[in-house]
């Protein structure tokens, strides 16, 4: 049985915002950029900014994606033969000077109720290096989107490759997967 969609209150959008899908997002941000963006292999759209003059926190363009929870475990588990491969696929991904790109690691030991419980999260950080304090018109806003959605797209190819394939068939004497033996 298909669940009815919430209903919005149009009226609580703010001025620089839209409503796409059942998601309030910044009104310059194009629906094909946000398409691309939630149909990743790997990774989930957590956030998506066009950049805000004068905001202390989000002056510059940024997105944010989460690896998938299904792939999650396995990818942390690995994290740490993984880490030139991710390492190397950052420079290759995202060769764009006026780009900050990261992946991160994060592990905690969480307590819910009467339980604790490991939580792992694998997230990728991609923020401009050009603020919005600066005098940075529209159509830079729209090629770094561009240029990152692009590199973003790469890089799931990427992870997708070292979870559906690398991992599974990597000879343990044969070490760390790279780049080059992940994409002839």
């Amino acid at each position: 049985m298909k669940m009815p969609m919430p209903q919005i209150e149009l009226s609580s959008c703010p001025e620089h915002q839209r409503l796409w899908r059942d998601q309030f997002v910044d009104k310059n941000l194009k629906d094909e950029w946000l398409e691309q963006l939630n149909n990743l292999n790997t990774l989930n759209l957590i956030s998506i900014c066009e950049g805000h003059p004068g905001h202390p926190r989000h002056y510059y363009p940024r997105m944010n994606l989460r690896v998938k929870p299904d792939l999650l475990e396995h990818m942390a588990n690995e994290w740490q033969r993984l880490k030139p491969a991710f390492s190397e696929a950052l420079g290759r991904c995202f060769p764009h000077e006026d780009t900050n790109p990261s992946i991160e690691l994060h592990r905690k030991i969480q307590r819910q109720d009467k339980d604790a419980f490991p939580d792992d999260d694998i997230i990728i950080y991609t923020h401009s290096r050009i603020s919005h304090d600066t005098v940075w018109p529209k159509e830079l806003t729209d090629d770094w989107f561009e240029r990152s959605i692009s590199s973003i797209s790469m890089l799931d190819e990427f992870l997708k490759s070292i979870v559906f394939t690398a991992i599974s068939k990597l000879d343990k004497k044969r070490g760390v997967p790279t780049w080059h033996s992940l994409n002839p």
